[in-house]
């Protein structure tokens, strides 16, 4: 099985795709793997100081759950101050995205029941491994161009178990 590289030189940025308060998202390619499209969360660690054990916990997370619903972390490794976190590149966007540049008047209901049925089918796994998202919103919805749906960002999620 190929192990995606732990160091920033295996990649090559190509495009910011989307940024929040202390993260920026890109479309890379990884070059040992023939320049397959990767996307990589990059996390200022100074910027999320505060939030270490979010960032931490969304890593770890990403990194060990597996569904097809579920956006899974290829690798994470830090790149000077940032935390690089590597995953599949969903060219579709987020649901936001494709709504708000598509749909303006929403969705046709088909596609909201598609859409609702796979990300539940996501929160009912989390919740069976004891995860709560705590941030389901359409931005955080993707979806990939043959149409599969993947819940993504868990910066905010907690375990069932915590105190």
């Amino acid at each position: 099985m190929f192990q995606y590289p732990l160091d920033s030189k295996g990649y090559q940025i190509l495009d910011e795709i989307g940024r929040g308060a202390s993260a920026i998202v890109y479309k890379a390619i990884c070059l040992p793997m023939n320049s397959s499209t990767v996307a990589i969360k990059s996390i200022d660690l100074d910027q999320a100081k505060a939030d270490f054990d979010n960032v931490r916990r969304e890593a770890k997370i990403m990194s060990l759950l597996s569904h097809p619903n579920i956006l899974k972390a290829h690798c994470f490794f830090t790149v000077d101050r940032r935390l690089w976190v590597v995953m599949p590149f969903m060219s579709g966007g987020s649901l936001q995205s494709i709504i708000t540049s598509n749909f303006p008047d929403g969705l046709p209901e088909p596609c909201i029941a598609a859409v609702l049925k796979e990300t539940l089918s996501a929160l009912s796994y989390l919740h069976d491994q004891g995860h709560i998202h705590r941030d389901v919103k359409a931005g955080n919805i993707l979806m990939d161009s043959n149409g599969s749906v993947k819940l993504a960002d868990f910066g905010v999620s907690a375990s069932i178990y915590e105190s």
